[in-house]
């Protein structure tokens, strides 16, 4: 925490009877005496368990399950499964910030212990070049990142000579995986990174994201590496404004995000990703934001959002390359997003987005990790989704139907909205 002004109390909202705590709220943590952001932070780390889950979810959801890969039928694995990960990521830490090492870790060690990454081909890391990063950012931001004094919001940290480091190595992580099954030596892979990405834009850095990228590799593979149309699907919880506003006026990037938010105006950050945001000029079209406004938000939702509008509109884009921003901060147990997605439902939807690549891209599919904040329910999700990439069958079994009547309505309006654009909403 910062020095800061007399602050007693941990800030509204803190509370164990209430939602998960919001990305403003952690901002007010950042601004608190160590005293008081300690007390709050740890109010907001023991919450999750105690408060944010329904007392129905099993207890199953929060428990690591090792399994063995069985191959789906039909599954063709091609060149094989291919991850990344590097220890420099440790080097960018912020004390009792959401946004820290062990959510990495704790998903790559049980990746190891699963006997996952035995099965995956690992590739080595490395830094992303000023050349690679400056096809999103400004050489003017690229430079004040690179000698320590980034612009920056306030949820977002910054520690001279080492989140630099860390940053350019998880651009460059992803662009190398990417690179890799551009040019058919992996099928698909998982780049187990951080800091994040997604939120990062242009000129500055935000919502806990240095360098954007997914976006970065997204630019390469499209100009660099022959692939013509790339999808770029994020599920993160929080909209990708940083991804959005790289591509907003690109016909060649269809940039879909579900996320938490709402359809005309959203007080859950970063306030982007509205209904209306549909791109413009010839990109007119290719952002289709599904913003979702019900805290509690579960799998029914999301398995009808991708059946009746996300699959669909990517299979008539017929992209060359499926990118995939993998937040796993809609987990059930994540303190920050409030929804309830499960692992297997997030394993459901990488072999959706299998499907299409192997559709029109040869398999060319890659998940980057983006937000998470739970490191054993991000651990689990990341594991399932590699177990999928792999070729296992999801075992993703519907549970219940919506909530509630509103979210059906949500849907059939965004879909609409859609339709406008693409055809085969019609």
């Amino acid at each position: 925490g910062r020095a800061g002004g007399r602050v007693p109390l941990p800030p509204p909202g803190f509370s164990l009877a209430r939602s998960p705590p919001s990305l403003s709220q952690w901002k007010m943590v950042s601004r608190m005496p160590m005293s008081a952001g300690l007390i709050a932070c740890l109010f907001a780390m023991a919450a999750p368990a105690a408060a944010f889950l329904p007392s129905q979810l099993p207890s199953s959801l929060l428990r690591v399950q090792r399994r063995h890969t069985a191959i789906a039928p039909g599954m063709v694995l091609g060149k094989g499964t291919a991850l990344v990960y590097d220890e420099k990521h440790s080097k960018h830490s912020g004390f009792m910030h959401p946004e820290h090492p062990q959510r990495v870790t704790e998903s790559w060690n049980l990746l190891q212990s699963s006997g996952l990454a035995s099965q995956c081909k690992e590739i080595e890391a490395r830094q992303a070049t000023v050349e690679e990063m400056g096809s999103i950012h400004t050489l003017e931001y690229l430079d004040d990142l690179m000698n320590g004094s980034p612009t920056m919001d306030e949820s977002t940290y910054f520690h001279k000579g080492k989140s630099s480091i860390a940053a350019a190595t998880a651009a460059g992580s992803v662009a190398e995986l990417t690179h890799q099954v551009c040019r058919g030596e992996s099928t698909n892979g998982f780049a187990v990174t951080r800091p994040p990405g997604h939120h990062a834009e242009r000129t500055h850095a935000m919502g806990f994201c240095l360098v954007n990228n997914v976006a970065v590799a997204a630019q390469l593979a499209r100009t660099n590496w022959g692939c013509e149309r790339v999808l770029v699907f994020d599920w993160d919880v929080h909209h990708g404004n940083g991804i959005q506003n790289a591509f907003y006026q690109d016909p060649s990037v269809l940039y879909i995000s579900i996320h938490r938010g709402g359809v005309e105006e959203s007080g859950f950050f970063p306030g982007t990703g509205l209904l209306k945001q549909v791109g413009e000029a010839e990109g007119k079209g290719y952002t289709v934001n599904i913003p979702l406004e019900m805290e509690g938000t579960g799998d029914a939702v999301y398995e009808e959002a991708l059946n009746s509008i996300v699959l669909p509109v990517a299979r008539a884009f017929k992209p060359s390359l499926v990118l995939v921003s993998a937040g796993f901060d809609a987990a059930a147990g994540d303190p920050l997003g409030g929804f309830l997605i499960t692992p297997k439902m997030f394993g459901k939807m990488t072999r959706m987005l299998q499907d299409v690549a192997a559709e029109t891209a040869d398999g060319r599919l890659v998940l980057a990790l983006e937000g998470g904040y739970n490191p054993e329910v991000t651990a689990e999700c990341v594991s399932e989704c590699t177990r999928v990439l792999l070729g296992g069958e999801s075992d993703y079994v519907p549970t219940k139907e919506f909530d509630h009547d509103f979210q059906q309505f949500q849907l059939a309006k965004i879909r609409k909205v859609h339709a406008e654009n693409w055809g085969c909403l019609s």
